[in-house]
């Protein structure tokens, strides 16, 4: 779908094309990424197992060239102890040249992002897999595969909060 590291040496014309291309088959692209958005929102949902955490979802109304306006999910992740907003996890957008979407997660102490990524269409970073990616502020072009391990250290980065680990 995206394929910024073959398109950076192609002409205008190219890349037009291919932007053309991504229009005709927006509702397909667009629907494949709220279904990647889904399974990683349903691994958030499990991956939390903070007692202090709440997640609650809700949806909201996105507009994109490519996509036109459409529905998809935000997650909010709350700290009951205090009955604060800790974090809010949301889509930004669904077609980039870059990525295949693109979700910011903010906190009071800042904004990280995670991408979807794919193998071997990325010569920009160092990805292993299809899937979603943090994009550290920290690392320039360092990217690190999303896991449990990965959704605690951006909560910490973006919140300053601190996890106990058991």
């Amino acid at each position: 779908m995206n394929h910024f590291g073959k398109l950076k040496e192609n002409s205008e014309a190219e890349l037009l094309t291919y932007i053309q291309e991504q229009r005709q088959n927006a509702e397909k692209n667009k629907q494949l990424f709220l279904d990647r958005l889904g399974l990683l929102f349903d691994e958030i949902k499990t991956w939390n197992t903070d007692e202090n955490l709440q997640i609650e979802q809700q949806q909201i109304e996105i507009t994109e060239e490519i996509f036109g306006t459409y529905a998809a999910p935000k997650l909010f992740i709350n700290n009951t102890k205090t009955s604060k907003p800790l974090v809010d996890i949301s889509p930004v957008y669904g077609f980039s040249i870059v990525a295949e979407g693109l979700i910011s997660v903010t906190g009071e102490l800042g904004k990280e992002y995670i991408a979807y990524l794919r193998w071997g269409e990325q010569t920009l970073y160092n990805v292993s897999g299809d899937t979603w990616y943090w994009m550290a502020s920290f690392s320039g072009s360092r990217v690190y595969r999303m896991n449990k391990t990965r959704l605690l250290q951006l909560i910490t980065k973006v919140s300053g909060y601190s996890f106990i680990q058991s």
